[in-house]
């Protein structure tokens, strides 16, 4: 019988009442987690080989069950009693979300008032939503955002252009326009190529990301059709560089190239951040190395190129957090690729990058920091310690900035899409691929102890730090969002 097969006789269970499925849900849940947690901490705590067979979960036969009170409990307006019968999981839901009944959620920002911006939906038909606390509103014209370093400024982007505001509901402090002359650039230099040039602007350019300069005026933007430098008046491509386009991406003949642009010619795994003091930026791209930029003379220059530890590089992060052990400032860049179970993330502190600097992750060059050799990377968040790793796997990996070093980890279920931080850094907001958006509290006073084997704080998550569930929004296709 094959596993999907499996899947299929899962027999549904029934309950009398809801508090005899509370107390099964509360009774094997606990104990699962309990299990888990053990057999992880053989792993990553006392650094040994795990001879026991891996726990497993006990209450799939639960989900259809559970999901319906989900909904009940919303439809009532009474998720604090939903999680107190049933505290939050995803476990047991994972083949039900394979279902595809959830929307992803694509990007999540929390702001300093601890309101939630976030980005859910399909990957063509994404809907942007303000949460504060219970309180869920739809942004129907938003169709992706950004914020500057320190938040104070955010990046809002809508039909015709992005406005950069002061704080979330401040005044414009001034309105960028979209790359309109990208096509023409484009088809200065393939004349003979047709081009749909509406898939150069606006809501065609299939934002990934958006981040703001410190002084409001410019914002790095990285869109499937290309990665920019916008302003008030100007705008500068910096990836790709079209003029090599047909050796960059190894074109054959003409033929192929027509039919990789006629719809607006895509970037796949398009990545870019820029540094916190607005010197460097760190990009790259399916079949691109990981490229630093400066600025010179107002414009965007390539700096250093490194190759790839893996095959694809898929994220990158500035961290402006991290000491050396001699206590002093280690400016730093993580730079993850991707290639199923052989994706990786290394590091390059900015001291080593010089002009014209070249690099190889793949050859273990010794000017770069190694922190990653197993999992596909799709957000990072930088510590002082090193960076948060949300993970294709479900988890979140806290690493050291150098030598494979393993801090801690999160277990949350689902691609983890996207994350972040408040201001006093002791809650994390973490976005997912199966539709959740999980508050985190750190309940820990001052620097962990990594030699406390106790430091676990929650009963219902899998993971060695002192964080606690509170609180989770669930997007799921047909229904409004949802609290848990």
């Amino acid at each position: 019988m094959t596993k999907k097969e499996k899947k299929k006789t899962i027999k549904q269970a029934t309950f009398n009442s809801v508090t005899e499925a509370s107390e099964r849900w509360i009774r094997e849940g606990k104990a699962y987690k309990d299990a888990i947690n053990a057999w992880l901490d053989v792993i990553y705590l006392e650094k040994r080989k795990q001879e026991d067979p891996e726990p497993t979960e006990t209450r799939k036969d639960m989900a259809a069950y559970v999901l319906d009170q989900i909904v009940a409990f919303n439809e009532k307006g009474e998720h604090e009693k939903l999680r107190k019968l049933f505290p939050p999981d995803f476990d047991p839901f994972a083949d039900e979300f394979e279902k595809e009944f959830t929307h992803c959620v694509y990007k999540v920002m929390l702001l300093p008032d601890d309101r939630i911006v976030c980005l859910s939906g399909d990957w063509n038909n994404k809907q942007s939503y303000i949460i504060n606390n219970d309180k869920i509103e739809e942004l129907p014209e938003l169709i992706s955002f950004g914020v500057s370093h320190d938040k104070k400024y955010i990046a809002k982007a809508c039909k015709n252009s992005i406005e950069i505001t002061e704080g979330w509901d401040g005044a414009v402090v001034c309105s960028v326009n979209y790359p309109n002359n990208y096509g023409e650039y484009f088809s200065e230099n393939f004349p003979d190529v047709q081009l749909n040039k509406d898939a150069f602007t606006g809501a065609g350019l299939q934002i990934e990301s958006i981040n703001v300069f410190n002084n409001g005026k410019r914002v790095l933007l990285t869109s499937s059709r290309g990665i920019f430098v916008l302003g008030e008046n100007n705008s500068q491509l910096i990836h790709p560089n079209i003029k090599d386009k047909e050796e960059w991406l190894g074109y054959e003949d003409k033929e192929e190239m027509v039919n990789e642009t006629e719809d607006g010619f895509n970037l796949s795994y398009p990545n870019a951040d820029l540094s916190p003091d607005d010197k460097y930026i760190s990009l790259g791209s399916q079949d691109s190395g990981h490229i630093i930029f400066t600025e010179k003379d107002a414009e965007w220059t390539e700096t250093g190129w490194i190759e790839p530890r893996s095959s694809y590089p898929h994220c990158t992060k500035f961290n402006y957090l991290i000491k050396d052990e001699e206590g002093n400032p280690y400016p730093h860049v993580a730079l993850s690729s991707c290639h199923f179970g052989g994706s990786a993330t290394i590091g390059l502190a900015l001291k080593n990058l010089t002009e014209n600097f070249e690099a190889s992750g793949y050859d273990a060059d010794e000017t770069l920091d190694y922190i990653d050799e197993t999992n596909w990377i799709y957000s990072i968040l930088p510590s002082a310690l090193g960076y948060f790793l949300g993970a294709n796997n479900g988890y979140i990996w806290f690493k050291y900035y150098r030598g494979i070093h393993q801090l801690g980890y999160i277990h949350i279920g689902g691609t983890i899409m996207s994350m972040d931080l408040s201001g006093d850094r002791k809650t994390l907001i973490v976005a997912t691929y199966s539709g959740q958006i999980v508050q985190l509290k750190w309940e820990s006073e001052g620097e962990i102890d990594f030699k406390d084997n106790n430091r676990k704080k929650d009963t219902f998550l899998i993971t060695d730090l002192p964080l606690v569930d509170k609180k989770r929004y669930l997007f799921w296709k047909g229904k409004k969002p949802m609290i848990w």
